[in-house]
């Protein structure tokens, strides 16, 4: 499989540049030739700017790896895909609104102001 040059191109710029930011670094992608500082991303679940949301709230208290395995099992849940708000979210104002929870366990809110 042929990689795309200006992908190629990048990866050598993205590379001298962080080599260049710290000697720390520079040994390390040295010692690592194919170090892709964006490999991460291939790993993720394709997703929208709510799944893009789902990401950063999760990830902002969890590692990255269990950021994945967490949108993974969310997935899971709704054949393979990230849930649209709607879908977590009950559409009728109960005065006890909980979401839908993928642990299993509900969350109780307060009640809608007004409704």
């Amino acid at each position: 499989m042929n990689e795309d040059p200006s992908r190629a191109v990048w990866l050598s710029q993205a590379r001298a540049y962080l080599r260049d930011a710290d000697p720390v670094l520079a040994r390390l992608i040295d010692g690592r030739p194919d170090f892709d500082p964006r490999a991460w991303l291939a790993q993720l679940p394709p997703m929208d700017l709510y799944g893009a949301l789902l990401f950063q709230v999760t990830g902002q208290q969890l590692s990255v790896a269990a950021t994945r395995r967490t949108l993974a099992r969310i997935q899971a849940l709704f054949g393979g895909r990230l849930p649209a708000p709607a879908e977590l979210w009950p559409s009728t104002r109960a005065s006890s609104a909980r979401p839908a929870c993928p642990g299993g366990r509900s969350v109780r809110f307060a009640t809608w102001p007004n409704g």
